[in-house]
């Protein structure tokens, strides 16, 4: 299992790997759609000629055609089932890029409570219902007096 990323540049990283993924398995549907398109007509057009060609009764010949076609109907089915994976695959990356926006929000969220201030480089006493937590959101405590290491201060929340 992956870990889960924890800055906003992280995020990003995790936001660009899954779009290339995405990417990726796009271009594959693509040639697996053409490859069930190609076996599923090739397995009709089989049974079709094999069915015209026998004798006997239509059932007889149906039947007939249907074993006769077996490989080439099953390299269709499999076909299919490749195409159907990578579509499922797809929504799974699909919903890990919805996950990871939410996150990348919520650290979005996190770092501006963070930079929330009001003179003097210290939050407001409305951030934590009316609390004053002056002492905790000193630009000292949080990484220095630029706020480089604002996440830090945050997390010890």
């Amino acid at each position: 299992m992956s870990q889960v990323p924890t800055t906003t540049n992280d995020v990003a990283a995790q936001l660009a790997r899954l779009a290339r993924d995405l990417d990726d398995t796009v271009r594959q549907m693509e040639t697996a759609e053409r490859d069930a398109i190609e076996k599923r007509g090739a397995a009709d057009l089989a049974f079709s000629r094999t069915f015209l060609s026998a004798q006997g009764s239509v059932d007889y010949r149906k039947h007939y055609a249907l074993v006769e076609t077996h490989n080439a109907r099953m390299d269709a089915d499999v076909a299919e089932t490749v195409l159907r994976h990578l579509r499922r695959r797809i929504d799974a990356i699909k919903t890990r890029i919805d996950v990871g926006r939410s996150l990348n929000a919520a650290l979005r969220a996190e770092l501006a409570l963070g930079n929330r201030t009001l003179d003097h480089g210290r939050r407001s006493n409305d951030c934590f219902g009316g609390q004053v937590a002056e002492d905790l959101f000193d630009r000292r405590h949080i990484g220095g007096g630029d706020g480089r290491n604002i996440e830090a201060g945050v997390r010890r929340l």
